[in-house]
């Protein structure tokens, strides 16, 4: 019953400090947690707009966030997150994510943030042998940069598609494995 999101992993870039391009996010792993009851997401990894977002700080200005090389979740059990079970983004080098299960995911069915697994612009890696069930919307929306590998993943009961993919994120040059 926690107010935001159960793990929060990111610094994002702010009007005192627009460009965190100069730092890396090195190494991450998460595995083995229980995360249920959250207002928000269950992971929240990386920042959400990638390379740079719009934004007015007294005048208009770009904010760059900082990437992440080296994600590891898995083995983690997500339920009755009010927002996505997990969210990546900014993991523009070696991310895989597998053996999770995420169930009644988007109970807030707060719109474009209720998908059962959001792989964010910019990322990369593996999203495989994970169960996802029981959501409003999509159970993975794939935005990612490109060299994107998904499999073996087992998605039921989802309020709107199983995988929606877009490809704004994406890197010339890279594909996307469904």
């Amino acid at each position: 019953h926690v107010g935001y999101a159960g793990i929060v992993a990111k610094t994002d870039p702010n009007c005192s400090r627009k460009d965190l391009r100069y730092f890396i996010m090195q190494n991450l792993s998460f595995h083995d947690n229980f995360i249920h009851d959250t207002n928000a997401e269950g992971f929240y990894v990386g920042y959400s707009w990638y390379p740079a977002r719009d934004f007015t700080c007294g005048q208009d200005s770009l904010l760059y966030s900082h990437e992440i090389h080296g994600i590891r979740i898995y083995n983690n059990n997500m339920r009755n997150t009010g927002q996505e079970g997990i969210q990546v983004g900014t993991g523009t080098k070696d991310v895989m994510i597998w053996s999770n299960t995420v169930f009644n995911y988007g109970v807030t069915n707060t719109l474009w943030q209720n998908h059962g697994v959001q792989i964010g612009q910019g990322t990369t890696g593996d999203f495989f042998n994970n169960s996802i069930r029981n959501g409003p919307a999509e159970a993975i929306s794939l935005f990612g940069g490109g060299n994107n590998r998904l499999y073996n993943n087992v998605i039921a009961n989802s309020g709107a598609a199983a995988v929606y993919q877009n490809d704004r994120g994406a890197v010339a040059g890279r594909n996307y494995q469904i």
